[in-house]
């Protein structure tokens, strides 16, 4: 149907048609819409039928009553005019009167109605086109009820005109096909049982008035017959009208809860960008009290300490790299939820892992009176270290947290092709009703009185998520009163080669003083520091220091640009540019580069030095990071491990003048 094509949307009705409609009117206007569509798509083929079917009944006339009168056509012509011209109908004329007349008629009749069917086809047209722009649903469907009736008065003026009692092969012709034309109807029109009404009506009204005027000669089954038929296809055509429009209602419905589905889609994803707003915010800022405590626990360990204050530095050190972890893999954690990151698993070794875990947890173990053990082990898996490391934390704080006498034990057993970690306790053990409830979220079984010093509910959640995002799997076994266990079974990994000569690193626990040998390979280094963090900027004044650098430290480039522009002394003004990448008032990294190094050009001495960058940033934004690396830098992540701080510089101390570090 090529002027559907141009129809306006489903759904969206004419300027006039849409003032002071609500939902419900809107959606009735769809239907109408979508229902007119249907007719425009059969109604020039129905006009055309029934145009054929007028052909019919004239040419059926014509043949019940064959021409009596003889001669040229021009001698019935003549006549004709004869006929016409005598007042009183002379005899000579009544045989013309009586058959040519009937003819006459007839062939009036069907000139009269193709007109009619011709004119309502280009009105049809003309509006049909202009719906939605100029005229309204509702206006053209008014339009259609009324070429309707044209048609049906037509049909009836034709049927009374027409009859003729005296031939039974007429009245018979005109109640077939009559009776056709109201089957026809019901496949052009049938959408709107009005329209079918408003067509046959004046039609049954005509051809039955006929019967019923001359029934003497006439059998009363047929016009009762033909009334049963149009009844009969109008209850079919309201039927149709009902299950078209329920159809069409639900096509609808259906396409408004898809736009329902992508409304709510895009105010999912809208909520999934805020919240990726939201955790490159808050790492941002939780990462930068971790950093600068950092900065101040390798400062401290670089003094003379006895043996107990070293044991003290020792454990406050592996605590502050668990928060650094734990706080990476929460927000990577927080990622792999949303769907927006994918864990990484490789081949990696236990040892260091749980070695790790002894000295994080071995001193929490203690302060409560428990024995705290864990089995050496070679082995290797395949998984996600960070990830792993997280699961493993969360089950074995929980077993400390809920174990009152006795200890914890975490040891690794085989199991086929595959490794199992377990974490047994001699804690309270669980019930076995609680076992899959404890996997929920704020669900803790011994704590009615929300003490938050028991946690908050969320560490086997965490754990359940995980593990079911690295496609592991997790079991658990307890007995109330006598502890637990649960068991992580992970896939098996041939340890990968090395060089000879080198050690692998088991654990990533700092020892402290690791790089104090290496001091001297700093000292006099110039570092320029900026950032905006009061406990940063004198984490790195302290620390730096002790290392052997002279540092100045700046809150803003400001303050850099002027201590450049003032230096007086020999040698460049700095070696080294550290600054964090995102600063207050939306300053960047990148602004602090571009004026520090246009302060540089100013100096006669020092208009082509390229100094090292070091940007330190605690941003984990993936746009963020790479607009980082635009700067032609290596990317590393707040809070640094001190040990690689001091490797990176060393590295930018040896080789300033030959290339550009990025520090994160």
């Amino acid at each position: 149907m090529p002027e559907a094509s141009m129809k306006m949307v489903p759904g969206a009705p004419g300027p006039a048609a849409t003032a002071g409609t609500g939902p419900q009117a809107l959606r009735h206007l769809s239907v109408l819409d979508s229902q007119l569509q249907l007719i425009n798509a059969n109604i020039y083929a129905a006009l055309l039928g029934s145009g054929l079917t007028g052909c019919l009944l004239t040419w059926l006339v014509w043949l019940v009553n064959p021409d009596p009168l003889s001669g040229s056509w021009i001698e019935q012509g003549q006549r004709f005019v004869a006929w016409l011209a005598a007042g009183n109908y002379s005899v000579s004329a009544a045989g013309f009167e009586g058959v040519a007349v009937l003819r006459l008629h007839s062939a009036s009749w069907l000139l009269a109605y193709l007109l009619v069917s011709l004119a309502c086809a280009l009105i049809w047209r003309y509006f049909w086109r202009r719906t939605g722009s100029i005229y309204s649903v509702e206006q053209t469907y008014r339009l259609l009820q009324a070429l309707a009736l044209a048609v049906g008065l037509c049909w009836g003026i034709g049927c009374g005109w027409l009859y003729q009692p005296e031939s039974s092969a007429v009245t018979l012709g005109m109640v077939s096909l009559m009776g056709g034309l109201s089957g026809g109807l019901l496949s052009g029109v049938g959408v709107r049982a009005r329209l079918y009404w408003l067509v046959s009506l004046p039609m049954a009204v005509g051809l039955v008035g006929a019967l019923l005027y001359h029934g003497g000669e006439v059998n009363p089954v047929l016009p009762v017959a033909l009334l049963l038929l149009l009844l009969s296809n109008g209850i079919f055509a309201h039927n149709t009208e009902r299950h078209i429009g329920s159809t069409i209602e639900l096509r609808f419905k259906n396409m408004f809860l898809v736009e329902q589905l992508r409304e709510q889609t895009r105010v999912a994803e809208q909520a999934n960008l805020a919240k990726s707003n939201f955790l490159a915010g808050a790492s941002h800022d939780l990462r930068q009290p971790v950093h600068a405590l950092n900065l101040f626990l390798e400062s401290l360990s670089t003094t003379r300490l006895d043996a107990r204050q070293e044991t003290i530095v020792t454990h406050a050190r592996a605590a502050s790299l668990a928060s650094r972890e734990m706080l990476d893999t929460l927000l990577d954690f927080s990622r792999i939820e949303a769907g927006v990151m994918e864990p990484k698993p490789r081949t990696m070794p236990l040892a260091g892992l749980l070695r790790q875990l002894e000295d994080e947890y071995g001193p929490q173990a203690d302060s409560k009176g428990l024995v705290y053990r864990s089995r050496d082990c070679i082995d290797h898996v395949y998984c996600d270290p960070s990830l792993l490391s997280l699961i493993l934390r969360n089950l074995v704080g929980n077993a400390i947290r809920y174990t009152v006498r006795g200890g914890v034990l975490v040891a690794v057993r085989t199991r086929g092709t595959d490794k199992v970690v377990e974490v047994w306790d001699t804690g309270i053990g669980i019930d076995a009703s609680h076992h899959e409830k404890i996997f929920h979220e704020f669900h803790q079984i011994s704590n009615q009185e929300r003490d938050h010093h028991k946690g908050l509910g969320l560490g086997l959640a965490i754990v359940r998520r995980l593990v079911d995002s690295l496609g592991l799997e997790l079991s658990l076994a307890s007995r109330l009163g006598k502890g637990s266990v649960f068991s992580l079974r992970l896939p098996c990994a041939s340890p990968p080669c090395q060089p000879a000569g080198v050690n692998a690193l088991v654990s990533p626990t700092f020892q402290p003083g690791a790089a104090r040998h290496e001091a001297s390979s700093l000292m006099g280094l110039r570092v320029l520091v900026v950032d905006d963090e009061v406990l940063v900027r004198e984490g790195m004044r302290m620390l730096l220091g002790q290392w052997g650098c002279f540092v100045e430290v700046f809150r803003t480039v400001e303050g850099a640009t002027r201590y450049i522009g003032d230096f007086d002394g020999d040698g460049p003004p700095f070696d080294l540019l550290i600054t964090d990448f995102r600063l207050e008032n939306g300053v960047t990294g990148h602004d602090v580069i571009r004026a520090v190094r246009a302060a540089l050009q100013k100096l006669p001495d020092f208009a082509d030095f390229d100094p090292p960058v070091v940007i330190v940033t605690g941003d984990t934004d993936p746009l963020r990071i790479s607009q980082a690396r635009g700067l032609g830098a290596t990317v590393l992540h707040k809070p640094i491990d001190t040990q690689v701080l001091h490797a990176e510089l060393a590295k930018a101390f040896a080789f300033k003048t030959s290339k550009n570090l990025l520090l994160i």
